[in-house]
């Protein structure tokens, strides 16, 4: 159901709003190989909707509307690799048809991750790839396509307290996942995590 900020609040609401209705169907199969150090896993999937909410233009401003009916399906996969010592490897692809009336989704992502502990150091790599995203209902504009490297390290102070540094989109990447707000470019994060 529409929340309130769809239905009256901000500029871009909207009283006549009605329910989302979304069916989602998946298959899929998970193999483990070599004594469980490999984890291989694909999905296929299909979304099928109806009156999803979405802000669009309407007369030129923009105003949350149900987008009509909708069709993305599409397949998924990853592999995980434990190589022992904590050492692990993941390597996750997408690929979606989307339907031209759906925002965010994109039509092809790749996810690489390498996880590397030394001590009480943990050091994580992450390079992700994204293609074919649109961010704008407006006609005639590209789809977003971008590329992110991040690297982050923690240290173990205790059982409950660690330290973290990360350094994200380190190549710069000028983007937009919601047109009109650009990503942040290179930034470093630093902090202290507590669990009590």
């Amino acid at each position: 159901s529409p929340a309130i900020v769809d239905l009256y609040l901000f500029p871009v609401s909207n009283p006549h709003l009605v329910p989302e209705e979304v069916s989602n169907y998946e298959l899929g199969i998970t193999q483990h190989l070599w004594e469980r150090k490999v984890e291989v896993e694909l999905v296929g999937f299909i979304n099928k909707g109806e009156n999803l909410i979405q802000v669009m233009p309407v007369e030129g401003s923009p105003k949350s509307v149900n987008s009509g009916s909708f069709s993305n399906k599409g397949l998924e996969g990853h592999v995980k690799y434990h190589p022992g010592g904590g050492i692990n490897f993941m390597v996750n692809y997408s690929r979606t048809d989307v339907s031209e009336n759906i925002l965010y989704a994109p039509e092809q992502m790749v996810k690489l991750l390498v996880n590397y502990p030394v001590k009480r150091f943990l050091f994580t790599a992450e390079v992700h790839h994204v293609d074919g995203l649109r961010n704008t209902l407006m006609p005639d504009r590209p789809l977003e396509a971008y590329q992110l490297v991040n690297l982050k390290s923690n240290y173990r102070l205790s059982n409950h307290v660690r330290l973290f540094v990360e350094g994200n989109n380190l190549l710069d990447a000028q983007y937009e996942i919601e047109e009109g707000y650009p990503m942040p470019g290179t930034h470093v994060l630093g902090g202290l995590h507590v669990r009590f």
